[in-house]
């Protein structure tokens, strides 16, 4: 494990999705230029810390490519905007429309990158077992869900294999004959699925489920007085940085025309927060090289 996971290991898990959490909703949020551009540096940022340059590299050979598709592509589908960039017939190319497709690609990526970032410090696995004690339903559909549907899917794949066996007797069905097939075979995999999931949820309840009021279990977690200073450290950013966007974003447009970019204290926020993990890191590694 490298020096930024370990510092996050430390770390109890409520700071850690409060912090990541967070960034993945910022991110989500920011549909500002720069301010979608410094969320595309700090999650690449992070991810270098996180991973290496080059894993860092093979993701960004990824989203690149879909950071210029939708540059590309929007102002053929939104062809509004002000400033003419090129004509070609009576289509025509706006910075406008321009600008927002890449803003658009950088948010969908940015996104994705913070989302990865914090499955690598507390992966889905995790943050279903520490969620059972509070919310056991939504932990028990969940686990059941991820457990059934690969034999959902399994069922449905071997039924469609089954039918394609005659493919000289399905040219020449009816299209309302094709259309029956299908719903019939829907409706028994559909019905397959119920009985399992009928006949698990059976096997649960008889071995004790639910039978107690509350569920007890020991845990090694405790929120001490490190966790709790960066809990509220990272929230207190965290409000920061959204007061800042929302400030950004509304003072912001993109049609019909984008205003002057101007030097304005609210990226600050913004730039804090994004830099805050590594920020973390830096710090963790000083604290811990003098606790020991």
């Amino acid at each position: 494990m490298n020096l930024a996971r370990s510092s996050f290991s430390r770390l109890h898990p409520l700071a850690t999705v409060v912090l990541f959490g967070c960034e993945v909703a910022l991110a989500a949020f920011s549909f500002q230029p720069l301010c979608a551009l410094i969320a595309f540096l700090g999650a690449q940022l992070c991810t270098i810390q996180l991973f290496d340059t080059k894993h860092a590299v093979k993701r960004l050979v990824w989203y690149a490519p879909i950071i210029i598709l939708m540059a590309i592509i929007n102002p053929f589908f939104s062809a509004s905007g002000s400033t003419v960039l090129y004509s070609f017939g009576h289509t025509q190319l706006y910075a406008e429309s321009l600008v927002y497709g890449a803003t658009s690609g950088l948010v969908l990526v940015s996104t994705l990158s913070w989302l990865e970032c914090l499955f690598a410090v507390v992966s889905p696995l995790e943050m279903l077992q520490r969620s059972s004690m509070r919310f056991p339903g939504l932990q028990l559909v969940l686990s059941l869900s991820v457990q059934l549907m690969p034999e959902l899917l399994s069922d449905s794949a071997a039924r469609a294999h089954r039918q394609s066996r005659f493919p000289g007797q399905r040219r020449f069905l009816s299209a309302r004959k094709t259309i029956v097939q299908s719903a019939a075979t829907i409706n028994a995999v559909c019905m397959s699925a119920l009985e399992k999931s009928m006949s698990t949820f059976q096997s649960i309840v008889s071995r004790g489920w639910g039978m107690a009021g509350h569920r007890s279990r020991w845990s090694a977690e405790v929120l001490d007085a490190y966790d709790t200073v960066a809990l509220l450290v990272f929230t207190f950013l965290s409000v920061i940085a959204a007061v800042c966007l929302y400030m950004l974003v509304q003072a912001w447009q993109f049609y019909p025309t984008m205003p002057e970019f101007q030097v304005s204290f609210w990226y600050l926020g913004v730039v804090l927060f994004t830099i805050l993990p590594a920020i973390f890191v830096r710090i963790d590694t000083v604290l811990w090289e003098q606790s020991v």
